[in-house]
């Protein structure tokens, strides 16, 4: 009992190596194994298959998982591939949900984060499953444990009252690779070991078909239903091989995902993704820190130059230079516009002057008397009026010329005078205080 605890304390990092959680989905095929398939596979009872698991890696060697199974299961004694079995005509089908917990030993080791992406594994369980055997007569579908159809329900019967909750012990085979540090493919194969021998409602013997058909004459027809050449009454007769418990077989894949951050549950920093992440971030952060350590040598440079230009004259007039360089360029570009809108008013104008020369002619015809003088005052009027457009657009660009003129005066003298603020505070600034006596 000693050895007990030096034996776990040695053991346990073995125990705690790559612990991660993953969880996906199963899909596959499920299939019935029973008295009415001859304890066999039969190639009729293959059907879809779906479910959810979650699988804790508790190790290399090791893990644990925890799955939902949603399947169905059927057979028909007109498939049976014992002769003798065939005139008894039972056939059933139910939904089956499995609850399963397993363990699982992997052959390899097998672990992600250290490239070992395959290993053929074993498992072995416990679960719990639920199923309710249905058949039909007459194009109806019945329950089977409902109507007690070796004679459960009605007296003086002797069949036993089953439950539609079981155990069983699931065990099998299966492989998985890894396809990346997040996503891990795997197939299995397993067989469920059950307890119960109802999963097609037949365990037992037959009952009393008379009293039953006087009780219940839906429950005496699907009890039995063997043609004319069997028994007329088959009371204590068996229904089924009660020394076999039924069965049931999974076969399919799974898809699985890893939900471990970036340490999983054993803080493994030696996983060589994470690694070439951290060096990544690593030369992102260098990239970042030379380029502040620039900005700051440029920004120390610069004013290094403008404390060595003292009041700062020269920038001040550089300064002034380029806002009168923008100010006349601006005041160019107005008074090409205003010269442009002038041009189009003309064209405008002479174009109406062309139009109406050429639409004279037919107005004369259809008035006989017009007055030249009117229509010499007009044009002059109208000339006129162009030369005034004409001149009020010069002036106008004039005006903004001079406006634009003294604000670059203004902007001048105000960069003059920050600027000289700013050699005042810079010599300030670079002044050393006298020590004391």
């Amino acid at each position: 009992m000693r050895l007990l605890p030096l034996l776990l304390l040695l053991c346990a990092p073995l125990l705690l190596d790559a612990q991660y959680l993953e969880t996906g989905v199963k899909f596959g095929t499920t299939n019935y194994v029973g008295d009415l398939t001859g304890q066999s596979l039969s190639r009729h009872g293959y059907h879809g298959a779906f479910g959810l698991f979650a699988r804790y890696n508790a190790s290399r060697r090791f893990s644990a998982t925890a799955s939902l199974l949603r399947g169905k299961l059927s057979a028909d004694d007109a498939n049976n591939p014992v002769p003798s079995l065939r005139e008894r005509n039972l056939r059933f089908e139910t939904n089956l949900i499995d609850l399963e917990v397993r363990g699982e030993i992997n052959l390899m080791q097998f672990n992600i984060r250290a490239d070992q992406m395959s290993t053929p594994f074993l498992f072995a369980g416990l679960s719990a499953f639920h199923f309710q055997p249905q058949t039909d007569l007459n194009g109806r579908f019945y329950d089977l444990r409902a109507l007690g159809t070796e004679g459960q329900h009605f007296t003086g019967g002797s069949g036993f009252n089953y439950s539609n909750w079981q155990v069983a012990i699931p065990m099998g085979v299966g492989f998985k690779f890894g396809l990346g540090y997040k996503t891990t493919l795997g197939v299995e194969l397993g067989y469920r070991l059950t307890f119960t021998d109802y999963l097609d409602d037949a365990g037992g013997v037959y009952p009393d078909i008379f009293k039953l058909e006087a009780e219940n004459p839906v429950a005496a027809a699907l009890a039995y239903r063997a043609d004319g050449s069997g028994l007329e009454n088959p009371v204590g007769q068996p229904r089924a091989d009660a020394s076999n418990n039924d069965a049931y077989f999974f076969l399919g894949a799974t898809l699985a995902v890893n939900l471990t951050d970036r340490y999983g549950l054993d803080l493994d920093p030696n996983f060589r993704y994470w690694q070439r992440r951290d060096a990544k971030k690593a030369e992102r952060d260098a990239e970042r820190e030379q380029a502040k350590l620039a900005t700051l040598q440029k920004r120390a440079e610069r004013m290094e130059r403008i404390a060595k230009m003292g009041d700062g004259s020269k920038i001040a007039e550089r300064r002034a230079q380029r806002a009168r360089q923008r100010e006349g360029k601006r005041a160019q570009r107005i008074a090409e516009r205003e010269h442009h809108k002038t041009l189009v008013e003309l064209a405008k104008k002479k174009q109406a002057a062309e139009r109406a020369k050429r639409e004279k002619p037919a107005k004369e015809k259809r008035t006989r008397h017009v007055n030249p003088k009117r229509a010499e005052w007009r044009a002059a009027r109208a000339t006129a009026k162009a030369a005034h457009r004409a001149e009020r657009a010069k002036e106008r660009a004039f005006r903004e010329q001079q406006r634009a003129q003294r604000r670059a005066l203004r902007e001048q003298e105000q960069a003059a005078k920050r600027l000289k603020k700013e050699g005042r505070r810079q010599s300030k600034r670079h002044k050393t205080k006298e020590p004391k006596v």
